[in-house]
């Protein structure tokens, strides 16, 4: 619906992108995703389902979208997204105000049944 925000961020000496994209009518999210080296660190997700009977859609999506952006990079800037590496150890991800950030699922973690059925449902809900 509306073009993605994409931001690098240097944090302790590492660069991190984050990204935020929404979804469409037939799906009505937004997610922000903070990648370090093109591996998902984390995610967060917001329904923006309230905002589909509005005058006002694009107008309140692009403000979401901003906001959702906006508090992710200061959650990772302030290290509630990602600790700072000690010696020899991976970032980790912690909570953040309001919302869990999770780590994201990786394709190794999962079975490739449930990469399947996750390809599918949201073929799905596209197609409707």
């Amino acid at each position: 619906m509306i073009s993605g925000l994409n931001v690098d961020i240097d944090f302790h000496g590492q660069t991190y992108h984050v990204q935020t994209e929404s979804g469409s009518k037939t799906n009505p999210v937004v997610v922000t995703t903070v990648f370090k080296g093109g591996a998902i660190l984390s995610s967060r997700k917001s329904s923006f389902a309230h905002l589909l009977d509005s005058p006002d859609l694009v107008a309140g999506l692009k403000s979401l979208m901003d906001k959702q952006h906006k508090d992710t990079i200061e959650d990772l800037k302030s290290g509630k997204v990602v600790k700072p590496p000690a010696s020899g150890s991976q970032p980790s991800t912690a909570k953040t105000k309001g919302q869990p950030v999770q780590p994201a699922p990786t394709a190794r973690s999962r079975s490739l049944d449930d990469l399947i059925l996750d390809y599918l449902s949201a073929k799905e809900e596209k197609d409707k």
